[in-house]
């Protein structure tokens, strides 16, 4: 499949063009193919369909037509990755690639002094546009990016008539450049071109009058002088000046004088080099920069990550800055026998330079001296390939000024950066697109195309390393009968390792890549780089790895830094660290082989207790560590420790879909092993459970359960209080009062304070919703006030204050707990708090009137309930925003959006949510026309709030019944539906101290009901 942008948006399989179903599917395909193997925001994605103006759904219409386009184009590589997507497309299938490859080679051709081929590829890159970039695809993202391609093809020209101007092509570009001129008659730098061209051709006057009339289109279309270029090289053409006739290039250095022959001892260089251009690009820099006189240069990266191909493949590329030549030595610092000593290869270097016999010094210092004044001022290149240490480096490094160095090795060299002033370049694995590229090179297009799936996996299980990668390029060649699928599937068995090794080679072989960083490993260091391989999961840290190895954190600190240094591990986020996959089935595979059965269980009761002495932990990648570890310990007699090390992610609202299958599971194992304390701890965890998930039936049975099985009474109280919590959810009040009233009760604030604060919030709660405002208040205030409370009920309490507020009507403390609650650390990750405090926000701006910026902090939430799977959240937020989109004038949206909250509700028993979404689909309905259906729905919320009871919203509700009645032609129903709501409101004014702003609204809607109205209406 072929993918073009330069020019109208086409897909085309076997010659064929595919069409492309779908008003907004040419536009995304089009942005992703812009950013080929790189990410897309999901904002940008909006921005580019719907530019400033995309509607609510905008996030949930993306994803759908990325459905569609993947189930047209099932080819294709769409990746969701976080925050958006990203399409992975081979170069030589899309156009725009193609084209950034050929013009990143014509620079190549031309540093290196072809131009002739430089300029021929620059015109192969300009031939792969066939109209004006884009055509057809409207927007404008998309028309800006048009434009930055089209510029892309303009820059290309002229560079490539820059390069045909030096060769001397004047007379032939002269047609070209008149064209160019007319199309863009105020680019200057054209201008400046076909003057130069006409000038060379002997035609002065001309280029004479080209300048003229440019310079009065300037003044008379932008008001602007010509440019200072295009004025030199006018007054130089007046004044014949010879520099602009003849462009002829002096060598950059000339050579010293060799005292002997001219080395050159740069090993042959990789077939198919591919990527690395910002590596290249970081050489070049050095070399070309200020302080290039004597360039030191450390690549560094792990086994099989192509730093000595970087290096032989910089080396001759830039060979011309070297013309006193090139010396090269494997220090063999790492793999088989010892590294070869400074000695041997500071005598290598001196006969290379022409020293010869008894003129080579017995001793290393003589050595060294004489080997820096044989080199000292000459331009010569100096690869010290495979460094073990920068003991063995330094007294091979030149003096000040002459040659450049560049030191490869697997370890970081930290004292050559430190003190020998060496710039570092770290080496990655390459992307999948490089990746491609250079196993395409290397097996060629066609026995690729015919299992891309497969070719495709292939890239992925080679991690993106080089050596891998060319290793099962020599290993299909060497087979032709070998299938990719069938090669695929060794590598994704248990002898992956072997897989990817060249028979009869015992060099061409991952593992031995592998083995020569191991055998220099300290003990210590083995031991734990082996214990980390038995790992499940992709990061740890220090505490995991300390655990894994049966050693203190901070002695597991230190070796990981050493690990890291030698690139065994890397450093991924925090204070985390990962393995490479193919690194990981190497220690994993030689841990297995070594260690005895004993030592295996032994780590794996470790690494249980690890996860359950931190269950309350939350930290980034635990949740899938943990979860990969539990998948993986299936016969650990221990394994509910695994789930129970899921309490902090439960608390945070994290994986709770999974976590409730694991504890559902671990509850029939552990009552099959007859564990009391398994059973009533996963029994209260998958309460919780489902309690994230909105389950709430489910959820309140556990809890139940939980609550009969404990025989310790501090045991039993928490559970119950867990079961209060979960009836409150549930929209049963009265149950949930009873429990905690008698829960907080029996528990002592000194002794229990979490417990104690924890209780006292809920019971704060309990009374906002049942109206009694006062007393919720007091609650609030004494737990906030409690100084025993956690950081997590502090957050907790502070957003309950807030909505409190909101519910009084009392914007400005509401406002202002809500700043708080932002304010406090661990929001960012308690996703279910932190859409609570969303919608409390969003809440604040409806009552303000500002509903378009209500709209957007629901939006906002309702992401991150989707992401986490906050699913009653979700439909919680869906409902208060449906009543907000019905004030905007987009009922349709409000009742798509209520009636899904409407039908989860009703499922998951959450009867004060379901009363929640059924008076929003009273007030979209009748906003949309159907009073009928709108009663309907108001009176079965008046029914659910009457039953909390939750007097505040029954009131509403009931208003908003008024106004569905209203509309139906019967204004006796609206009048008694609105008296009744004023009713409560008075009672609940008459309840309550603060001031409640609903009551006067009321209030003020029944004195509009009883007066008399002009001409009896």
């Amino acid at each position: 499949m072929e993918f073009r942008i330069l020019g109208p948006v086409e897909v085309v399989r076997s010659g064929v063009e595919v069409p492309l179903r779908g008003r907004h599917h040419p536009r995304l395909l089009a942005l992703l193919l812009a950013n080929a193997s790189r990410p897309v925001p999901l904002d940008r994605l909006i921005r580019a369909l719907w530019d400033d103006d995309p509607p609510t759904t905008a996030r949930q219409q993306v994803q759908n037509i990325v459905g569609g386009l993947r189930r047209q184009l099932p080819d294709a590589a769409i990746h969701t990755v976080p925050q958006g997507y990203r399409l992975d497309v081979p170069a030589r299938r899309l156009d725009l690639l193609r084209c950034r490859e050929l013009v990143a080679s014509a620079h190549r051709l031309r540093d290196a002094g072809n131009r002739v081929a430089a300029a021929e590829r620059l015109a192969a890159a300009q031939s792969e546009w066939r109209g004006p970039s884009l055509a057809g695809v409207t927007g404008q993202i998309m028309t800006g990016l048009a434009g930055q391609l089209d510029e892309l093809r303009l820059t290309i020209t002229q560079e490539r008539i820059d390069i045909d101007l030096e060769l001397g092509r004047h007379g032939e570009l002269l047609e070209e450049l008149w064209q160019l001129v007319a199309e863009h008659p105020l680019r200057q730098p054209f201008v400046m071109r076909l003057m130069l061209a006409l000038h060379r051709a002997g035609r002065t006057p001309e280029a004479l009058t080209v300048y003229s009339d440019a310079a009065g289109r300037l003044a008379d279309q932008l008001g602007i002088d010509p440019a200072p270029s295009l004025r030199d090289l006018h007054t130089a053409i007046l004044r014949q000046d010879d520099s602009i006739d003849v462009r002829v290039p002096a060598p950059a250095v000339g050579p010293v004088p060799a005292l002997g022959p001219v080395p050159a001892q740069l090993p042959a260089a990789s077939r198919a080099f591919t990527g690395r251009d910002a590596e290249l690009a970081a050489l070049d820099g050095l070399l070309d920069g200020p302080d290039s006189v004597a360039l030191l240069t450390a690549i560094g990266g792990g086994g099989g990550i192509g730093k000595t191909a970087l290096a032989v493949h910089w080396g001759y590329r830039r060979r011309d800055r070297f013309p006193d030549g090139q010396l090269y030595a494997d220090l063999r610092g790492f793999g088989p026998g010892e590294p070869v000593d400074p000695y041997t290869v500071v005598t290598r270097f001196l006969r290379a330079l022409g020293v010869r016999g008894d003129g080579v010094p017995a001793d290393l210092d003589e050595a060294t001296a004489l080997f820096r004044s044989l080199v000292d001022g000459r331009r010569m290149l100096i690869l010290l390939d495979n460094a073990r240490d920068v003991a063995q480096v330094r007294p091979l490094l030149p003096g000040v000024a002459g040659p450049s160095t560049v030191v490869t090795s697997r370890a970081a060299l930290p004292g050559l950066i430190a003190l020998d002033d060496a710039r570092p370049i770290r080496l990655d694995t390459l992307t999948d697109v490089e990746a491609d590229r250079l196993i395409t090179g290397l097996v060629g297009d066609t026995r690729l195309e015919a299992e891309p799936a497969a070719a495709r996996e292939l890239v992925s299980r080679c991690g993106g390393l080089p050596l891998a990668l060319r290793i099962a390029a020599a290993i299909l060649l060497s087979r032709p009968d070998l299938s990719l699928s069938r090669f695929v599937a060794e590598l994704a068995g248990p002898q992956r390792l072997t897989a990817l090794s060249v028979p009869g080679d015992p060099e061409a072989a991952i593992a031995a890549t592998f083995d020569a960083s191991y055998v220099r490993l300290e003990p210590d260091t083995a031991a734990l780089f082996l214990a980390l391989g038995l790992l499940p999961g992709d990061d740890f840290d220090a505490g995991l790895a300390a655990a894994a190895g049966g050693i203190d954190e901070s002695v597991a600190a230190g070796l990981l830094a050493r690990l890291a240094d030698g690139h065994l591990v890397e450093r991924h986020r925090d204070d985390t660290f990962r393995m490479h996959d193919l690194v990981r089935a190497y220690a994993r595979q030689r841990a297995e082989t070594t260690w005895t059965p004993a030592a295996r269980e032994a780590q794996r009761d470790r690494i249980v207790d690890h996860y359950f002495q931190s269950r309350g932990v939350v930290a980034p990648g635990r949740y899938e560590n943990l979860m990969a570890t539990y998948r993986e310990y299936a016969d650990h007699p221990q394994r509910w420790h695994l789930v129970a090390g899921f309490r902090g992610h439960l608390v945070n609202g994290h994986g709770a879909r999974d976590i409730l299958a694991a504890c559902e599971e671990q509850i029939r194992a552990v009552t099959a092993g007859h564990d009391p304390q398994g059973v009533e701890v996963m029994t209260s965890y998958a309460a919780a459970a489902a309690w994230s998930l909105g389950e709430m039936g489910a959820a309140i049975r556990y809890a139940r359960e939980a609550a009969a099985i404990a025989t310790d009474p501090w045991r039993r109280d928490m559970e119950l209080s867990n079961l209060a919590l979960y009836l409150y959810v549930r929209g049963d009040y009265r149950e949930a009062e009873r429990i905690t009233s008698d829960t907080l009760e029996r528990t002592d604030r000194d002794t229990r304070p979490y417990e104690w604060a924890s209780q006292m919030g809920r019971l704060g709660n309990i009374y906002r919703v049942t109206g009694r405002y006062d007393r919720a208040l007091e609650c609030n205030d004494a737990a906030l006030g409690f100084t025993g409370t956690t950081p997590e009920l502090r957050l907790s309490h502070t957003i309950a204050r807030g909505l409190l507020y909101c519910d009084l009507g009392n914007t400005g403390p509401a406002k202002e707990a809500f700043k708080a609650a932002f304010a406090m650390p661990g929001i960012a990750e308690n996703h279910r708090l932190r859409v609570l405090a969303m919608s409390g926000r969003a809440e604040l701006a409806a009552q303000a009137g500002r509903h378009d910026e209500a709209v957007t902090e629901f939006a906002a939430a309702i992401e991150i309930c989707r992401r986490e799977q906050l699913m009653a959240h979700y439909h919680e937020l869906g409902s208060d925003m449906a009543v907000v989109l019905t004030r905007l004038g987009r009922a349709g949206e409000a009742v798509d959006v209520a009636e899904a909250a409407w039908d989860f509700h009703r499922r998951a028993e959450h009867r004060n949510s379901e009363a929640i979404a059924g008076r929003s689909l009273c007030v979209a309905y009748t906003a949309s026309g159907d009073a009928t259906v709108a009663v309907e729905y108001g009176e079965a919320a008046v029914r659910l709030f009457e039953a909390g009871p939750n007097p505040l919203w029954l009131s509403r509700s009931l208003t908003d019944l008024a106004a569905a009645f209203d509309a139906a032609g019967e204004a006796d129903e609206a009048r008694r539906r609105r008296s009744r709501a004023a009713s409560i409101l008075r009672r609940l004014g008459d309840a309550n101290r603060v001031p409640i702003v609903d009551v006067a609204a009321a209030d003020a809607s029944a004195a509009w009901d009883a007066a008399p109205r002009e001409g009896g209406a």
